[in-house]
């Protein structure tokens, strides 16, 4: 374990017991992130999950050739949680926005202490869930939001059709 590292406040360990959060504790790697460094990126194989511990992430996603700007993360949030679930790869790219400070908890690492202690692996994959499903009722609600502005930009497709030269 790093000195002084603490991840009680992390989210995604919300309901394990101390001693839990201590093993995870003695696992995670800390690596440090300047400003607009990448993290990982949209694509790669994912190698674990990564709690912030300092500094703030951009989330991003590729949208055609440009990347978008879908997310961010600040201190006790949960990212790259694509080392858990298959099929193993990072479906954003993380970039540091500021000086971030990150833990790494390996996929190989939680796998082995999920199957010692299989309450702190169901808690741990409960929280992950719901993390996951969080954000993807945030998409939801930014996609629906997107259709009505072109909606109420485009109604009923009369200005596209207006452009006809026949």
């Amino acid at each position: 374990m790093a000195e002084g590292l603490d991840l009680s406040g992390a989210t995604v360990l919300a309901g394990l017991t101390p001693r839990d959060v201590c093993e995870l504790e003695r696992v995670a790697v800390l690596q440090d992130y300047a400003t607009d460094a990448a993290i990982f990126t949209e694509g790669e194989a994912a190698y674990g999950m990564c709690i912030v511990l300092a500094g703030r992430v951009a989330l991003r996603s590729t949208l055609g050739a440009e990347k978008v700007d879908v997310g961010e993360a600040t201190t006790g949030d949960l990212i790259g949680w694509s080392g858990l679930v298959p099929p193993h790869d990072f479906t954003a790219t993380a970039v540091a926005t500021e000086p971030t400070r990150i833990a790494v908890l390996k996929a190989d690492d939680l796998a082995r202490l999920s199957e010692e202690d299989q309450y702190l692996g169901r808690i741990l994959m409960r929280n992950v869930a719901s993390i996951i499903s969080a954000r993807l009722r945030e998409a939801h609600t930014q996609s629906a939001e997107l259709i009505q502005q072109l909606r109420d930009y485009v109604p009923s497709g009369k200005a596209l059709q207006s452009r006809r030269t026949d």
